[in-house]
């Protein structure tokens, strides 16, 4: 197992973890929003992952 494949699923699970929260403390028009910027916090997430990976590497 490497560094970068542990570090990836634990931010990944951080926020999926943040995202099943804010769903459950949410109104109807705040899930809507919710559900539709996922997916591009899941990228960006994906992106600073891979910049700190390149740092520690």
């Amino acid at each position: 197992m490497t560094v970068k494949s542990i570090a990836k699923g634990l931010t990944v699970g951080a926020a999926v973890g943040t995202v099943f929260y804010m769903m459950s403390k949410a109104t109807s028009k705040q899930k809507h929003d919710i559900r539709k910027n996922t997916n591009k916090a899941i990228k960006a997430a994906g992106c600073v992952l891979d910049d700190i990976t390149s740092l520690i590497l």
